[in-house]
């Protein structure tokens, strides 16, 4: 349908300006949301490609009425290259969108800019940064008086003092953020809040309490068939029965979120649940297997170019596994599940990793 669409009213800049202005409107819609679909089946690349050619139909125009659509392609592609990790790439593109927003005045949509920084920080474990943006965006969605926003950064600066071991303060934010949406009826946006608090409840060792809110969350993305975030709650309920020692039942949770997402095609978040189905094997010194979910998500991990952390810690496992098997039995498994022998670089690594382990023992 959206490939008919682009065809009647143009895909260049000149077929477009052939069209009514209005033309243009419709034509962003169609390309963003080719753009969202491509980042939501892991096709970061693409994304980028579709948001940079948005971009610069925009600046080619050389229209200052259109200024806020090239603010929003700036804030995109900060997103994208977030998503990549490419975090300087990131604060570029935001501080290139917030300029604009706030040389036109435009403070409200400034705040949506201090927000993606806050995240962007956080995510790079500048904690103190993250709070600072999270601060300006509050102030101003609290002068606006828009408590949808202020869900959000609740939520956030709930997650930043998670991440900081201040659980008594992220419990703090998660309820105000859940007390707002009681107040506007928001039970979509609840499920969210519920699903960091099953975080905390986790860490806290309080895994009861963690089950019951995940299964909260789990519920209200279901009713409303939204199975890219039900995946997160058959993840956390996976999780919590493994810490408990539940080793089927947290594999049957596990098989549910990975079917969910190699469906969507979401390339970080297979990784999340393979390699943890990979531990729950392992737990049950089921080496043979594990060892194939180990050697999947490392080539998960390399073929989609995720962070340097993730890919050392599946070395560490590929390691853990030869450790326990024989090098012929792990020869074996690699080639049944990739087609060739482990050599060259990660060979090194992973038997590098497994001579320590013995030097150590």
């Amino acid at each position: 349908m959206r490939r008919k669409a682009l065809a009647q009213i143009g895909t260049n800049l000149a077929e477009i300006k052939a069209n009514e202005k209005s033309a243009f409107g419709f034509w962003t819609y169609l390309k963003s949301a080719d753009a969202v679909e491509a980042l939501r089946h892991g096709e970061i690349e693409n994304a980028k490609l579709i948001h940079q050619e948005i971009l610069d139909v925009y600046t080619a125009l050389d229209d200052s009425s259109v200024i806020g659509e090239i603010a929003i392609a700036y804030v995109n592609l900060g997103t994208i290259a977030r998503e990549s990790n490419d975090f300087d790439a990131a604060y570029k593109y935001y501080q290139s969108g917030l300029k604009i927003y706030k040389d036109a005045g435009d403070f409200y949509q400034a705040g949506a800019v201090y927000y993606e920084l806050g995240v962007t920080a956080r995510q790079q474990g500048r904690f103190k940064t993250a709070t600072q943006y999270y601060q300006k965006a509050f102030r101003i969605y609290e002068d606006a008086g828009d408590l949808h926003r202020l869900i959000g950064i609740y939520q956030e600066m709930g997650v930043v003092a998670r991440y900081k071991g201040d659980y008594t303060q992220a419990i703090l934010n998660y309820t105000k953020a859940l007390h707002i949406c009681g107040q506007l009826g928001h039970d979509y946006f609840a499920a969210g809040i519920y699903h960091e608090l099953g975080e905390v409840a986790k860490l806290q060792g309080n895994l009861d309490f963690a089950k019951q809110l995940y299964y909260q969350a789990l519920q209200i993305y279901e009713d409303k068939e939204d199975w890219y975030n039900a995946s997160d709650e058959y993840q956390g309920l996976g999780e919590v029965a493994k810490l408990k020692s539940n080793f089927d039942e947290a594999i049957a949770y596990f098989k549910k979120a990975l079917d969910i997402r190699v469906e969507l095609k979401i390339s970080n978040k297979i990784s999340a649940t393979v390699i943890e189905y990979g531990k729950t094997l392992e737990q049950q010194n089921n080496y043979a297997d594990a060892l194939q979910f180990y050697i999947q998500v490392l080539g998960n991990d390399i073929k989609h170019r995720h962070n340097e952390e993730w890919i050392y810690e599946d070395i560490q496992c590929l390691a853990r596994m030869l450790h326990q098997l024989k090098e012929s039995q792990f020869q074996d498994i690699w080639r049944e599940v990739t087609g060739e022998e482990c050599a060259g670089e990660v060979r090194e690594v992973i038997w590098a990793g497994r001579d320590r382990l013995e030097t150590e023992s």
